[in-house]
Formats: structure tokens, sequence, C-alpha cells
């Protein structure tokens, strides 16, 4: 059999390899990077004394992300 006959992938299959993990990278540094600047901004609206939110917000959305990214890679039975 010729290369010409093979069937392309199709695209709703889910990607492979690095790629996978370069868009988790992605993800796991824009929930960060909003999670700061939201929690800094929110931070500046209450006018608490310490950074609580700067802190928390970027805590709370990981433990989101990664809750998410288990329940993705679990068994599916």
């Amino acid at each position: 059999m010729s290369d010409s006959s093979r069937q392309p992938s199709s695209s709703s299959s889910p990607p492979q390899g690095w790629l996978r993990y370069a868009g988790l990278a992605g993800q796991f540094l824009g929930i960060i990077g909003l999670g700061l600047w939201l929690g800094r901004w929110l931070d500046g609206r209450i006018g608490w004394q310490g950074p609580w939110l700067t802190l928390g917000l970027p805590l709370l959305l990981l433990v989101g992300l990664l809750v998410q990214l288990v329940r993705e890679t679990g068994s599916k039975n």
C-alpha cells in the first residue's frame, strides 16, 4: 500500500504527545495569571490589609483545574 491510500486522522481525536502538555501548561499559566490579576484588583477594591485574595484566588483556581484534569484523565468505565 502506498502512503496516499492512508486515511487522514480525524480532527476530533485528542492532541497527542507534547502538544497536549503544551496546552496544559498554557492553561496553568493562564489560570495563575488571571487569579493574580483578579486577586490584586479585588484586594484593592475591598481594601483588606493583606493580599488575601491575591494569594487565595490563584490557589483556588489551580485546585479547580487539577480536579478537572483528574476527572478528564480518570478511567472511563
